[in-house]
């Protein structure tokens, strides 16, 4: 059956990990990708694991799992080497109703992890609900292919002054998203662009056919081309 895809903030909420090794290591790295507040209980872990430990960007509580462990958690996830531990998570997630995962075994997860394709604040997320992981592996791959070299520059941010610029010069919301629409297809993946500074000169352009309905209020001309050669700069 298919699953909803459901994007949510983690920032600070409490994330529980039961198991330290190569699985939870993988499950880990995508949690710290979004700020989540992890929690690790396992006698042992990977070095990966260990050295997010010492940065700060997780607590290791190194012994066995324990019911406790998940009180007020927002979501858990299970990957231990031992079945009944795995299980024993699961229950008493589920009991608690709290999101659970349960590595390899889809039919006792509440929810399942994308695979996540992240360029600043675009995220896709990718799901064969559970039964294909190679597929969603494989159009990962085709997708980070199709955006390499454009969302590796802040295509997001220049997006966002962009639509600032618009919104500080033209009055109708139409043309508005008109502009933006155009400067996504002629010039953000369009393939004749092959620089930054083409890009720069087309999204002036486009914004060049449409003039100034508002006379620059609250836009500073001095950044209009800067802005986009900037944000197209930070990584």
């Amino acid at each position: 059956m298919a699953v909803f895809p459901l994007f949510i903030d983690l920032k600070a909420r409490k994330c529980v990990v039961a198991g330290g090794g190569k699985v939870a290591s993988r499950k880990i790295q995508a949690l710290v990708e979004f700020n989540a507040e992890i929690i690790v209980v396992s006698p042992s872990v990977t070095a990966y694991i260990s050295e997010l430990g010492r940065a700060g960007k997780l607590l290791h509580i190194q012994r066995e799992y324990f019911e406790d462990d998940i009180e007020g958690a927002f979501l858990v996830i299970a990957a231990t080497s031992d079945k009944q531990v795995n299980e024993k998570v699961y229950q008493d997630a589920v009991k608690k109703g709290i999101f659970v995962n349960i590595a390899d075994n889809p039919e006792k997860c509440t929810f399942i992890f994308p695979s996540i394709v992240k360029r600043d604040e675009l995220v896709i997320g990718i799901s064969t609900s559970g039964s294909y992981p190679a597929l969603s592996k494989s159009l990962r791959k085709k997708i980070e292919g199709l955006i390499e070299g454009k969302m590796n520059k802040n295509i997001t941010g220049l997006l966002s002054e962009c639509r600032k610029r618009a919104a500080s010069q033209i009055s109708s919301s139409d043309k508005r998203k008109e502009i933006i629409n155009r400067i996504l297809d002629e010039a953000v993946f369009c393939d004749d662009i092959t620089d930054e500074k083409q890009m720069t000169e087309k999204i002036e352009g486009i914004f060049g056919e449409y003039g100034d309905e508002k006379g620059n209020q609250g836009w500073n001309p001095g950044k209009q081309t800067g802005c986009c050669a900037e944000q197209m700069g930070n990584k």
